[in-house]
């Protein structure tokens, strides 16, 4: 039986290294710029797809640390700035405090993910870290189509979808674009997700819950005002 002391020393050893491999990979270690202003703090970088090229119009967000927390869970971040990727995927956040927070793509706006690790701004310097993004899986986009009864676009025109597990419930908006299209992202994977209204400005609600498939295209005829 003696062996069993090692086993359980090769156990406590395993996790202890994974722990600090997870701690590791959490924290961002950007370059850092000296500036002439000493009483701000500024971010700036590239968003790139894995393959290293510049992605434009994505949208960013600044998301800083707001509430103590045992574990440090992202929750307790919330998010104090927001940008947007230029022609050539460059980015800036300035007059930031001097926070620890993480810089991250918007997936409901710009159909990817991805975000930095995390890391204080300084003030008096400007760090440089890129963003490195992926599309979001279809499983997480719920799309479709809104047209009236003579085939034209309902614009603009607003959807309400709810959905959740055992343990959490989501509830997501989206209003329809000139085509009458609309998109809404969900937090997490879902095997369906309930339709619970579509309503022109008013908030009416104009139709019955209907059962949707993440990743599946559904077009709707509704029937209101022009």
């Amino acid at each position: 039986m003696r062996p069993a002391l090692p086993l359980i020393t090769l156990g406590i050893v395993a996790v202890a290294g994974a722990v600090a491999v997870l701690m590791w990979s959490r924290y961002a270690d950007p370059e850092w710029t000296g500036r002439a202003d000493l009483q701000s703090a500024s971010i700036v970088g590239r968003v790139l797809d894995e393959h290293g090229k510049p992605m434009p119009n994505v949208e960013l967000m600044w998301s800083a640390f707001a509430a103590s927390s045992r574990m440090g869970l992202e929750s307790a971040f919330r998010t104090v700035a927001r940008t947007t990727s230029a022609a050539d995927g460059s980015y800036r956040f300035s007059s930031l405090d001097e926070v620890q927070g993480f810089v991250a793509a918007d997936p409901s706006t710009s159909h990817c993910e991805g975000r930095t690790g995390e890391f204080s701004p300084r003030n008096g310097f400007e760090a440089r870290i890129d963003v490195i993004v992926e599309p979001i899986s279809s499983a997480l986009v719920v799309r479709g189509k809104l047209l009236r009864a003579d085939g034209s676009p309902a614009f603009p025109w607003f959807v309400r979808l709810t959905g959740g597990t055992w343990f959490t419930k989501w509830e997501g908006a989206a209003s329809s674009r000139e085509d009458g299209s609309f998109e809404v992202v969900l937090p997490f994977a879902l095997d369906e997700v309930e339709l619970t209204s579509v309503a022109f400005e008013t908030g009416a609600a104009l139709a019955p819950p209907i059962k949707l498939r993440p990743g599946e295209d559904v077009t709707l005829r509704v029937d209101g005002p022009k």
